[in-house]
């Protein structure tokens, strides 16, 4: 088969994969057809193309040495499939490394005064609560934070339940319950108040394929003054 089609076909047959791991997978797709070409047939790419398609990603591409693994696991899974349905006696990415490898150097402290800068730039009442839910209690975002629901704020414990979305899986924990801390409390009570009844999700405003919160803490955090972080 060529590249694009058995890509489309493999995505639409993952069925068990949630919509972020599917759109990271046809966003692979899409970086494997802009460099082979769709029509390109499986069987015509050898380990040296894969090689020179891992050295795109990280030149014409610019990518990051983590995203460069990445992408290419993405690439060896497709193959790989392949392999098991028997279209393909091989996979030229087997011997590529795929496991991301942690960059400290990128690490940054975000201080409470930096922290205090960007809620007040924030544009309402849900933007100051997603950074404090990010900073002052440690969730993950978007994952965790599009997936919390007002059943799991556990107000007169002060505890929060937080849906375990990346860990859940390998830990079999769906949630942690960690403390409602004050710098939290009062951003999600701000929210509260303003909910209309029977809202599930504590952030709603937020929830569509549109809302790129990356790109929106960015003029977030130059109105603030503050130097985005990595």
């Amino acid at each position: 088969p060529m590249l694009g089609a058995w890509c489309r076909d493999y995505i639409a047959g993952r069925s068990d994969l949630a919509p972020r791991s599917v759109a990271r997978l046809e966003y692979a797709a899409q970086l494997l057809a802009e460099h082979f070409g769709a029509g390109r047939h499986l069987d015509s790419i050898n380990a040296g193309d894969a090689e020179r398609y891992a050295r795109w990603l990280g030149g014409t591409k610019g990518f990051g040495a983590n995203t460069v693994r990445r992408q290419t696991g993405w690439a060896k899974q497709f193959l790989g499939a392949a392999v098991k349905h028997e279209l393909v006696v091989r996979n030229p990415f087997a011997s590529l490394a795929a496991n991301t490898r942690p960059d400290r150097t990128r690490d940054h402290f975000i201080t409470r005064a930096e922290a205090a800068k960007v809620i007040d730039a924030c544009p309402d009442a849900e933007w100051r609560l997603i950074v404090a839910l990010c900073r002052f209690a440690g969730l993950r975002c978007p994952s965790e934070v599009l997936a919390l629901r007002w059943g799991d704020v556990l107000w007169d414990r002060d505890r929060l339940n937080v849906p375990n979305v990346k860990t859940g899986k390998t830990t079999g924990a769906t949630f942690r319950t960690i403390p409602l801390f004050p710098e939290v409390r009062v951003h999600l009570e701000a929210v509260f108040d303003r909910a209309e009844e029977g809202t599930e999700y504590v952030i709603s405003r937020y929830r569509g394929g549109n809302a790129n919160l990356r790109t929106q803490l960015g003029r977030i955090a130059r109105k603030a003054g503050v130097v985005l972080w990595d």
